[in-house]
């Protein structure tokens, strides 16, 4: 039965005219049905004694899939990514494998995901987009040409290019409806319409995900978000007014106090975040314990790390904690230990001392602030390598970090109440000043921690009992503005200062402070 399927597999490409004249196909095929038998049953390495024969079959066709299975062992199973690109190589850079459009486009995207995982600079990021690009519009129809399409538009995003990236998610919309990439490309392109101030575009692109993928993870992100814009937008859509101008108590009404179960009293919270689930996580520094609770104040779990001392969700939904100069995954079963350290001019590692912030890209790549040795570090996960960020400078007084959905960089400077910003390879891109005029003489009083939400909004808090909100806009061009959108004070819910908090996907706020039992929680 097994067989049957196999040749039902390649059925269709031994009636087209992929091999060379005057070679026997069918029976090439029949003695290559076998190794793809071993494959199916996990008999790698049998399975690859046969592919490096078939690698230089007579039908290019089987020529192409040796290559490619060869690829996929070695970059999947083997971890030995330079012997796939080998392979992998050869398919595309051959121009007789072109009309083998499947096969081709399979091997160029492939191509184009290793290099992006070795990326460390702009103009390979660059290089990678053009390998994207040209699988798409080589072979537009092949069934991973809306993947490579959707990765180019993310690189685009990563590159600064925001209208192109606008036009790529366009495309998908248009030319690849059924692709598995297009709810992901739709939410990201309502999230695009408002970063460029476009409100009422992103209104109806949220609500055309929840339309057409009503029961994914994308229709639950998309109704978080129409959450937010309504919750900061709904006075300029419904009168006009400059959503700015409305009060911070007609945008979040007064706090309620959320008594943590099992918590006598926070001494020393920090590192606050909230789950896509809002399942909250609070480390307490001084009592050294981290710990996960529901919005009803119920701790549900005590989180087993030794000294804590930062947290931060990734994009899959990981856990990430920080102890001293270590990394890991938590909640799950051997994961894996990062040392993360701070690389010095001779290629020599120093180790860091006092984790204080952490943050995960979309790679899953880690962005580590050390406040006792003033470094700020990036771990890039895939290539387990240790980088100073931004790459070169070696900035001071930096408190926190914080990434967004396009993987730009936030970084706190409490002593020049300034947030860095900064795209991911650590060029500039822009700052906001925490101070002054823009609140009538209510400046921040110093900054202790940062947030974001799912649109971009940030959010400061402020050891004086306020948290600034911005609304950050990015052009086309890739300039980047921030603009006060609002004020919130604690009007003295806390008898000492407030330490942390955190932003839900959908613009719920919490706020943590020391001494205290209690959270408050803004709706």
């Amino acid at each position: 039965m097994k067989s049957v399927i196999l040749w039902l597999l390649v059925g269709s490409l031994l009636i087209s005219p992929l091999a060379q004249e005057g070679t026997p196909p069918a029976l090439e095929w029949k003695a290559f049905l076998p190794t793809l038998t071993l494959l199916a049953d996990h008999e790698y390495d049998r399975a690859l004694v046969d592919l490096e024969r078939f690698k230089t079959s007579p039908v290019l066709a089987i020529a192409a899939r040796a290559q490619l299975e060869l690829a996929t062992v070695y970059a999947e199973l083997r971890q030995d990514t330079n012997r796939a690109l080998t392979y992998l190589t050869e398919i595309v850079n051959n121009p007789k494998y072109q009309p083998l459009a499947s096969l081709w486009a399979n091997a160029a995207l492939r191509v184009g995901k290793i290099k992006l995982a070795r990326a460390v600079s702009r103009d390979q990021l660059v290089d990678v987009k053009s390998d994207f690009d040209r699988v798409y519009q080589t072979h537009p129809d092949t069934n991973v040409s809306a993947e490579a399409l959707y990765m180019s538009a993310v690189l685009s995003e990563r590159l600064q290019d925001y209208e192109g990236a606008t036009q790529k998610y366009q495309r998908i919309r248009t030319e690849y409806s059924n692709s598995r990439d297009t709810p992901q490309a739709l939410l990201n392109l309502a999230q695009h319409y408002t970063f460029q101030g476009n409100i009422k575009a992103a209104l109806v692109q949220f609500q055309e995900v929840r339309n057409l993928f009503p029961d994914t993870t994308h229709a639950k992100q998309a109704l978080a978000s129409l959450t937010n814009l309504y919750r900061f937008y709904r006075a300029a859509l419904l009168s006009g007014v400059n959503p700015a101008m409305s009060s911070a108590a007609a945008i979040y009404g007064s706090p309620r106090s959320i008594s943590l179960s099992d918590v006598k009293e926070l001494v020393d919270p920090h590192s606050f975040l909230v789950s896509d689930d809002d399942d909250l996580f609070l480390v307490d520094r001084a009592k050294k314990y981290a710990f996960k609770f529901r919005t009803n104040g119920r701790v549900t779990q005590t989180l087993s790390i030794m000294e804590p001392s930062a947290m931060a969700i990734g994009a899959d939904g990981g856990l990430f904690a920080a102890e001293r100069d270590t990394v890991r995954r938590l909640l799950i079963k051997n994961a894996p230990v990062w040392k993360v350290a701070m690389p010095g001019s001779k290629g020599e590692l120093r180790p860091l001392r006092r984790i204080n912030s952490l943050a995960v890209d979309s790679n899953g790549d880690l962005y580590v602030v050390d406040t006792e040795v003033h470094a700020v570090v990036k771990y890039l996960v895939s290539q387990r390598r240790n980088q100073m960020f931004p790459p070169s400078q070696n900035l001071r007084n930096i408190k926190e970090v914080a990434v967004d959905a396009l993987d730009n960089v936030y970084l706190l400077d409490e002593k020049e109440n300034t947030i860095r910003i900064y795209g991911s390879f650590g060029n500039p891109i822009g700052q906001v000043r925490l101070a002054g005029a823009a609140l009538a003489g209510r400046g921040i009083s110093g900054p202790v921690g940062l947030a974001l939400d799912s649109l971009n909004h940030l959010y400061v808090l402020d050891r004086g009992g306020a948290i600034q909100m911005y609304e950050l806009i990015y052009r086309s061009n890739g300039a980047m503005e921030a603009k006060l959108l609002n004020r919130v004070s604690f009007g003295g819910k806390f008898k000492e200062g407030p330490q942390t908090l955190a932003v839900s996907r959908s613009g719920q706020l919490y706020v943590a402070a020391k001494k205290s039992g209690t959270v408050l929680a803004y709706r």
